[in-house]
Formats: C-alpha cells, structure tokens, sequence
C-alpha cells in the first residue's frame, strides 16, 4: 500500500511541478490523482489504527473499552479524508 501511495503521490507531483511548470492555475486544480493518493492513506491509516486498537486490547487484558473508542475513531478519520476529497471535486 506503501508503494503504491508513493507512485500516486510521485505521479501527481510531476504533473504539476514538471507537464505543467509554470502554471500555477494546475497547483490549485483538482486532480484523479488525488482521490487515489487519499484513499491510499485512508486505507493505510484505517488498518495501522486498528491493528494498534487491537494490541491495546490484547495488552489490557481483553477490554473492550478502549477498541470501542478507537476503532470508531480510526473508520471516522478514514471516511473524513474521502469526504473531503470528493466535496474539493464538487466545490474547487
């Protein structure tokens, strides 16, 4: 997922900073690349905040009052992010 993030992220840098160098209207345009580079860390992000809320239930000895905070956080961060994404396509 790493990888791929860096290829999306790398791809929409060069499309800005290097196709179209000196026009500054594409650094402030929405880009597919985007969508892609955010749902990339929206998944990355879900699944290391999950994974760390499932240890911390291990360790606390099978409590779940602690997953049950978490775990609501961690989808909520990752539904933002795509939120986001997509309401900067509707509303440049």
């Amino acid at each position: 997922m790493d990888s791929g993030h860096q290829i999306v992220f790398a791809k929409g840098m060069w499309r800005g900073l290097i196709t179209n160098f000196g026009n500054p209207v594409v650094l402030v345009s929405w880009s597919p690349e985007l969508f892609v580079q955010v749902l990339f860390t929206g998944i990355v992000s879900l699944t290391a905040h999950a994974f760390l809320a499932h240890r911390i239930w291990k360790f606390s000895g099978k409590k779940w009052i602690f997953p049950l905070a978490l775990y609501p956080l961690a989808l909520a961060k990752c539904v933002s992010d795509l939120v986001y994404v997509s309401l900067e396509q509707v509303f440049p």
